[in-house]
């Protein structure tokens, strides 16, 4: 079972509250079935940090937000996961970030996205300047919206570092459900 750190759960629950208040995280959670439901209605109020949460969970509140949100969706979730990064990489790891090379702190970077998970392999591949191939394993059809954070968590290390022109693509995206998914990064 793949599962992902509370951390990251806390952090969407947290933003939904700002946005939209108690009532639309109701609406939200109201969605939900199954043990997803159970566990929102539950534990969510007692959940740490560092607990590890079923994927499973975790993409069905995504897929909750984004039937509500609908096709703006995805450009939420990049938004926010650039501004966990943004806050996140203060002082002394911004500046080891802008000194890095680009294809350093890519293939870094889908290291530190995998310690998000547990479950998931992560393969990274510098294919030349400018250019770094991560093949993930691990990831079902059901966790296609995952998708977008991890794009954004690259968009903006790589924009941290000073680099222009980042393009995230799965070019083996995590529904096709292939057993792998295939992200493309590249840069100028």
């Amino acid at each position: 079972m793949v599962s992902i750190k509370g951390t990251v759960v806390l952090d969407t629950i947290a933003d939904i509250r700002s946005e939209g208040g108690e009532a639309e995280l109701a609406q939200i959670l109201s969605r939900l079935e199954g043990k997803a439901q159970a566990f929102f209605r539950d534990e969510i109020e007692g959940l740490q940090p560092m607990r590890w949460v079923p994927l499973d969970h975790y993409t069905a509140l995504l897929e909750a937000c984004h039937a509500i949100y609908g096709s703006a969706y995805p450009d939420m979730l990049i938004s926010r996961t650039e501004q966990i990064v943004e806050q996140q990489s203060r002082g002394i790891y911004r500046v080891m970030m802008k000194l890095s090379r680009p294809e350093a702190l890519a293939t870094r970077s889908a290291l530190i996205i995998q310690t998000y998970y547990q479950g998931i392999e992560v393969e990274s591949t510098i294919q030349g300047k400018g250019r770094v191939l991560h093949v993930y394993r691990g990831f079902e059809k059901r966790h296609r919206l995952i998708a977008w954070p991890i794009m954004g968590f690259f968009r903006k290390a790589l924009q941290i570092c000073g680099v222009r022109e980042i393009e995230t693509k799965f070019i083996t995206p995590i529904e096709d459900g292939l057993g792998h998914a295939d992200l493309l990064v590249t840069w100028i």
